[in-house]
């Protein structure tokens, strides 16, 4: 080949020298291997506020004292009614002569009991006696209403029952995921890479 000038060798060399330039910087730059080429670093920390477990302790939102609960229902003695019948008994004695055949009878024990508000004995023989000393057959107990007031409950009909809290199981404090790491108990955070400043790859030129 014909040389012009000396254009030939000189183009020859210049592209030499780029050949070689660029051989060089593929070679001397190469992936980094902090970041493994991506250019960026996970930093991953304990959580602070839930001390890594991923969840904190807050008071029971029931509002109760040691985990226990009172719960409303019927009275169970008086069935939600507030009132109880009236089972005053009162005993009382009378003569009754047609038992032995005496001019003065017989001394008979006889009880009188309260039937809607008014004392009666258990047969009518003993109720006609007790009917002679008694005329006010109203029952002192109940003043003649029949019922009296349900003393488990003070007449409301309710009852209070003391029962462990579902909701923290007894112990006053329920556990919650923490709202700074999500439950996860750590806090995670991607930086750029400080090895390679963010490129992904180191050169050894500099």
């Amino acid at each position: 080949m014909k040389r012009i000038d000396g254009f030939f060798p000189y183009k020859v060399f210049m592209a030499l020298i780029a050949s070689a330039m660029l051989l060089c910087f593929s070679a001397c730059n190469r992936t980094c291997p902090v970041c493994q080429g991506t250019g960026k670093l996970l930093r991953v920390k304990s959580c602070t506020a839930c001390a890594g477990t991923g969840s904190v302790r807050r008071k029971c939102p029931m509002n109760h004292e040691a985990g226990r609960t009172f719960a409303s229902q019927s009275c169970p003695f008086c069935a939600g009614a507030g009132a109880l019948k009236c089972k005053y008994c009162l005993a009382f004695t009378y003569m009754d002569p047609a038992v032995c055949g005496c001019p003065h009878g017989t001394v008979i024990k006889g009880t009188a009991c309260c039937v809607k508000g008014q004392l009666q004995a258990q047969d009518s023989k003993a109720d006609q006696a007790f009917g002679t000393t008694n005329p006010n057959r109203m029952c002192p107990r109940c003043f003649g209403t029949g019922s009296v007031v349900c003393s488990a409950c003070n007449g409301t009909g309710k009852s209070l029952i003391e029962t462990t809290c579902k909701l923290c199981m007894g112990s006053g404090w329920i556990l919650q995921p923490c709202a700074a790491c999500g439950g996860a108990g750590e806090i995670k955070r991607v930086d750029p890479c400080p090895d390679c400043k963010g490129t992904g790859y180191k050169s050894g030129l500099f």
